[in-house]
């Protein structure tokens, strides 16, 4: 199986094609660098299931002992990439698609 479509976007041309095939003209990407604060595993939990489509579904059917664990995980990857805090900035390049619809 082919990744989900908003995985397949993060290739630039891609992003293009799909945008110009939705029938936008005057297609442009700009890509950024998002950044994030997190304070906790929960910190981040909350925020990327809330806010991703896709986390919610990996995160739908997790009982609560298999999402204990997973914090517990991303807590120790937090405190690895923070040298030692549980607070890390965490740092993401994205495209954002522009075009003009006809």
């Amino acid at each position: 199986n082919p990744p989900s479509l908003p995985f397949q976007l993060a290739d630039p041309d891609r992003f293009s094609r799909e945008l110009a095939e939705a029938g936008l003209t005057d297609v442009r990407l700009v890509t950024t660098t998002w950044e994030m604060t997190c304070r906790s595993a929960d910190h981040l939990w909350d925020a990327v299931t809330a806010s991703n489509p896709a986390a919610q579904r990996l995160a739908g059917p997790l009982g609560q002992e298999q999402r204990t664990e997973v914090k517990r995980v991303l807590d120790g990857m937090l405190r690895e990439r923070s040298g030692g805090t549980s607070e890390a900035v965490l740092s993401n390049e994205m495209n954002i698609g522009i075009g003009r619809k006809p």
